[in-house]
């Protein structure tokens, strides 16, 4: 890469730079036409003037052979250039593709690690006991006595027997936990 191109901060500056080398060169080639087209008439005119045709004819042959040598030297330093440009932005486009893959593996990284905390959370949710309905009267009350009075639901865990064979014979000697549920759930009816 030239020094004039390391010099540069911006990209914006390389660019331009580049753009005016280019255009600058093309300029050159564009010259390189008109000169020979200018001497193409020259030496047309000169030949169907001149006595010496043989030496306008030598003379043409180097000048052809001269420019046409020019022609050529210009058109590979234009490709040099080119070819300079495009490495250099094949680099850029390599280093960029770098970075994305940096990126795109970071990403691959959080999900997985979100997944993770998503399964650890999901094995962290606490089995709440699943509860049977049943239907109990209150101490002392039947279903068939004059003095009805509604059913209450009562959610009761079959997972402990006392608990269920007191709530079963309507005690109210049970457990703090399950006396709570009872309130609760008599509360709401």
């Amino acid at each position: 890469m030239p020094p004039m191109f390391r010099e540069t901060s911006s990209s914006d500056e390389v660019l331009m730079q580049q753009s005016l080398l280019f255009s600058e060169s093309l300029k050159g080639l564009k010259n390189l036409r008109t000169q020979l087209y200018s001497a193409a008439e020259y030496f047309e005119v000169s030949y169907t003037n001149d006595d010496q045709k043989q030496m306008v004819v030598e003379t043409l042959k180097d000048y052809a052979i001269k420019a046409l040598v020019n022609t050529v030297d210009h058109l590979g330093s234009m490709t040099y250039k080119v070819n300079d440009l495009l490495d250099e932005n094949l680099e850029q486009v390599s280093g960029t593709e770098l970075r994305v893959s940096c990126i795109e593996q970071r990403l691959q990284t959080c999900r997985d690690l979100i997944d993770r905390e998503g399964l650890s959370q999901q094995s962290l949710v606490i089995n709440m006991p699943k509860y049977h309905k049943r239907y109990i009267l209150p101490a002392g009350e039947t279903i068939n006595g004059a003095n009805r009075t509604k059913l209450k639901f009562v959610g009761c865990g079959l997972d402990d027997e006392d608990d269920w064979h007191q709530l079963r014979n309507g005690s109210r000697s049970l457990n703090p936990f399950i006396s709570v549920l009872i309130y609760r759930i008599q509360t709401r009816f």
